[in-house]
């Protein structure tokens, strides 16, 4: 969608004319793409550019990500056969060793409580979609499915809390089954929660997901699930089956 340039700041890169021309082509066209019952009487023009605008900074955020992903390691490296996580292996760097927390103890959200919800098994999602939904649909490729692991955000505190998780860049890896391992998709969704940036208002409650593609026989036989959470220099390691 745009060329990247490496950098090390941890801010939104600033786009040229050009590239930002192509973002809001990108953007305008999604609004469309998405919607077969679009009409201009069902949606206004105040919120077409509130949702364009909304792409905009989520092509940016996801501009950055793929800077860093360029420059450091990758997400959650495959844990070779038999080695364990925190096997001794060949290399001169110590295993990292996973800590056990809640979720939103290891975000540092003291006034949130982050639960995972369970997960399901689709083709596509949402598979039910709202008129002039701009959002999009996730699919799986041909053979794949979709894994969508459910999370709900709720503020506990008498404030209001702001979660940018965006900000943090914390990145999500789920092993299943012991064997196979994905990160969690990067998607134009805004309930995706590695790019869920919401406010959520004293004493309520939002949800979000993490997406990952497998193969139809992985999806069809799930019996473990295993969640990867880095946050900085922290590692945490959640169950989920």
């Amino acid at each position: 969608m745009c060329s990247l340039s490496a950098c090390t700041t941890n801010a939104i890169p600033e786009l040229s004319d050009e590239e930002m021309h192509q973002v809001e082509e990108y953007a305008a066209h999604l609004l469309l793409q998405y919607d077969a019952n679009y009409e201009m009487t069902t949606v206004t023009a105040e919120e077409i550019e509130e949702h364009r605008q909304e792409l905009e900074r989520r092509a940016q955020v996801q501009a950055q990500i793929a800077i860093n992903q360029a420059l450091k390691i990758p997400e959650e490296p495959e844990t070779p056969e038999g080695s364990g996580e925190n096997g001794s292996g060949s290399g001169s760097e110590p295993a990292q060793v996973a800590v056990y927390t809640d979720i939103d103890d290891f975000l540092e959200e003291p006034d949130l409580e982050i639960n995972y919800a369970g997960y399901e098994v689709c083709a596509t999602y949402p598979q039910n979609t709202d008129t002039n939904d701009w959002q999009g649909v996730v699919r799986a490729t041909e053979g794949s499915s979709l894994i969508v692991f459910r999370y709900t955000i709720q503020n506990t505190g008498a404030s209001d809390v702001i979660l940018d998780m965006a900000g943090k860049g914390a990145k999500f890896n789920f092993r299943i089954n012991n064997s196979v391992s994905k990160p969690a998709l990067r998607t134009l969704r805004l309930d995706e929660f590695s790019m869920f940036l919401e406010t959520i208002p004293a004493g309520g409650s939002k949800e979000a997901v993490l997406i990952v593609e497998v193969d139809a026989a992985t999806a069809s036989s799930i019996e473990a699930l295993k969640m990867t959470l880095r946050y900085g220099e922290k590692r945490s390691e959640l169950t989920l089956l």
